[in-house]
């Protein structure tokens, strides 16, 4: 059959396949597919695997239509395609990685936008609107939200539970998945599988890319795995293993993702007492040694990125003290922070982390622009020097300092994230889900990183949705709820269960492992 491109219906009826055959995709100086043909097939769910770079995203982007292959075609039942340029109407739906969403609007008119239902004359029916957006909001967890409130203000993870659910807001055949559950507790990923499971139940087809192991084979059927744009391997996940798809993703051993074995000082440094933020945070008090990592656990909205961001001047406390190595401090902006030696590597890397449309360079120099001048001007040659010292200690991959970040992988991302505040020396390093969106390899060189800086004695605040990561990495795990500290787990006291139990509604103990 000869390819075509494909011409816009009101409607398809549904296939029961769909494929990309010998595609290629080249962008600048990059080739991010490479003849790579792969079936994903109804009823089932196709995980993609591979470290950031391997090709994932893009092969989403060319089945969703925002992407056309620079060679081969995509196949959709018994139709050969050059590109598709209407995903809409042959039920393609998708979850991004990084939500796109209208900040400005309601959640009503997000979880709908261009399918408000309609009364007469063209107008809106709100109360049917709210009523189905009440239902979508149910379905992935967030009915405590009303669908009139404005999207602004919500955090990463809402905003991906949101996506989620304006996927499910009409009848789709192919369900595209981009990481979505970088940004989630374990509470909210038992939610999307069950979601996930249910698409597959009712015959649709699901490709679910994820670097999250545990996800694969808890839920997936089959998993692909993906290295430099090429297929390396597809298997059944009953026929595979994590360890043995760690090895096909990224060809090498990994190390570094075992338990932290840190013996960090008697000596409290960074204490902070009966911080108290309107409507964010209640009466909360812990104190972090020097050498120490201190996990904070909890579910969406419990008040971790407040807790964190009220530390750097985010956010102003109406009550509570915040002291370093005994002295207080009066942060009233993060600039307040950054001279006391705090800094924050924030939970949304492109938006409050990077200035994407910057250099590599660029980025090292903003926080570190007084340190890089001289009677006032910006020496470049100093600015190049920083950069390259870090982007070789993080062992950041891009082809010179001039590239722009938008341009380079999530793990390469947020090296340089960190990087330019280590640049700084700090004493005290704020981390809010530092491994989010990024491959295993990535995520076990900043695992060692993290544990080097506690072994040399930062002190180190933990905020992950990944309990593995917080089991890996912590001394301590204080754990939030509803904007107060609902507990602390120590020693081999710190497990998933007793983690869990502290953030559900229900339980207390301020002390120990969870209890009721």
């Amino acid at each position: 059959m000869v390819a075509r491109r494909l011409a816009v219906k009101p409607a398809m009826n549904p296939f029961s396949s769909i494929a990309v055959d010998q595609v290629t995709c080249d962008f600048p100086g990059v080739r991010a597919l490479d003849s790579l043909s792969l079936e994903f097939h109804t009823g089932e769910i196709h995980a993609l695997a591979g470290e950031n770079g391997a090709g994932k995203s893009t092969l989403l982007k060319v089945l969703s239509g925002l992407v056309a292959p620079t060679q081969g075609q995509i196949l959709i039942g018994d139709q050969r395609l050059l590109r598709i340029n209407h995903p809409w109407p042959l039920g393609i739906r998708t979850i991004p990685q990084e939500p796109v969403l209208a900040p400005d609007l309601s959640l009503a008119e997000n979880l709908l936008m261009g399918r408000l239902p309609k009364k007469s004359f063209g107008r809106v029916d709100w109360p049917r609107a709210l009523e189905t957006s009440r239902t979508l909001l149910t379905k992935v967890g967030l009915d405590h939200l009303s669908p009139q409130r404005p999207m602004a203000g919500l955090g990463v993870a809402e905003q991906q539970l949101i996506e989620i659910a304006r996927a499910l807001a009409s009848e789709g055949t192919v369900y595209l998945f981009d990481e979505p559950t970088s940004s989630l507790s374990s509470a909210e990923v038992a939610k999307l599988s069950e979601i996930v499971q249910e698409l597959r139940r009712s015959g649709r087809i699901v490709v679910y890319a994820s670097h999250r192991l545990d996800e694969i084979f808890s839920f997936c059927d089959r998993v692909s795995i993906l290295r430099d744009g090429r297929l390396v391997a597809s298997q059944l996940v009953s026929q595979t293993s994590p360890k043995e798809v760690i090895r096909l993703m990224v060809g090498r051993a990994i190390a570094g993702l075992g338990h932290r074995s840190g013996r960090p000082s008697a000596e409290a440094y960074l204490t902070v007492k009966g911080l108290t933020v309107s409507g964010l945070l209640n009466d909360v008090s812990f104190e972090v040694h020097r050498g120490e990592i201190l996990g904070i656990g909890g579910l969406v909205g419990a008040g971790r990125t407040e807790l964190l961001q009220t530390i750097f001047g985010v956010h102003r406390h109406q009550a509570g003290s915040i002291s370093l190595d005994r002295v207080p401090l009066s942060i009233r902006s993060p600039r307040d922070a950054i001279a006391a030696g705090i800094v924050y590597l924030p939970e949304d890397r492109k938006l409050h982390g990077l200035a994407l449309q910057l250099s590599v360079a660029e980025n090292f120099g903003l926080p570190n622009l007084k340190e890089l001048s001289t009677f006032g001007f910006l020496q470049r040659r100093k600015r190049s020097q920083l950069a390259k010292s870090y982007t070789e200690r993080l062992h950041v991959r891009y082809r010179r300092l001039k590239e722009l970040a938008l341009l380079l992988s999530g793990g390469n991302q947020q090296k340089i994230v960190l990087g330019k505040w280590l640049a700084r020396n700090p004493s005290v390093l704020l981390l809010d889900e530092p491994t989010r969106g990024i491959d295993i390899g990535a995520k076990s060189e900043i695992y060692s990183l993290i544990r080097k800086l506690a072994s040399e004695g930062t002190s180190i605040v933990l905020v992950s949705s990944e309990l593995p990561e917080l089991l890996a990495l912590s001394d301590r795990v204080i754990v939030m709820r509803e904007g107060e500290l609902a507990g602390e787990v120590v020693g081999e006291a710190i497990t998933e269960e007793a983690i869990m139990q502290l953030a559900m509604p229900g339980f207390r103990n301020v002390n120990g492992a969870g209890a009721s």
